[in-house]
């Protein structure tokens, strides 16, 4: 029920691994459709070669090798990507499966060198290239570093809003449970607790 991966193997085990990999890389980019659980059936187990796992495999490749380039040229931003590379392969299910098989609380180390990966190459896009301040003390911004520094605060902004709207989900366990399974209908647990509330509340 926790994890159903823990009956797959070989191929279905690292296609669905991957995919997971690729699922927790994307809320963390775009955190839309949050749910409280993610075990039977809301994750279905997958080959490799779907298109998610392939997604998974081309996103982590690209930063392993991004991640052994910046370091070799001693940049910072690649020891960011590196440390949340292995800090998520602990909960990728290779090569040890887990209890559980997808949750967004252990992405709460994984996510912590995301931000800080996520605002080294931020300090750099947005760097100026004046070694000496002009004489009021203020350096005049490009017009691609306004227009970018306006993009990130959007993006906090719209971030902060989804926070807040989020914990109002969790203010009960019915309303919990109800606002998830409309996200995922095909989740056993999320029903089954609905359907407990529901019952226990004589609907």
């Amino acid at each position: 029920m926790d994890n159903p991966i823990v009956e797959a193997h070989g191929m279905v085990l690292i296609g669905t691994s991957l995919n997971i990999l690729a699922k927790y890389l994307f809320l963390l980019v775009v955190p839309v459709k949050l749910v409280c659980d993610y075990s039977y059936n809301v994750i279905p187990l997958q080959s490799f070669g779907s298109t998610g796992s392939l997604i998974g495999l081309a996103l982590y490749s690209i930063m392993a090798f991004y991640a052994i380039y910046a370091i070799t040229k001693r940049r910072v931003t690649g020891f960011f990507v590196a440390s949340f590379f292995f800090s998520i392969s602990l909960y990728s299910q290779i090569p040890k499966v887990l209890g559980t098989m997808m949750a967004e609380r252990l992405l709460y180390a994984p996510s912590m060198w995301f931000v800080l990966a996520l605002a080294g190459i931020t300090t750099v896009l947005a760097k100026t290239n004046d070694d000496v301040l002009p004489k009021n003390g203020r350096r005049r911004l490009s017009g691609f570093q306004r227009y970018f520094l306006i993009a990130t605060a959007c993006v906090a902004f719209l971030f902060s809003i989804k926070t807040i709207t989020r914990n109002n989900d969790w203010a009960s366990n019915s309303k919990l449970y109800q606002a998830d399974v409309a996200k995922v209908p095909n989740s056993v647990r999320l029903n089954d607790g609905s359907a407990e509330v529901l019952y226990k509340s004589g609907y």
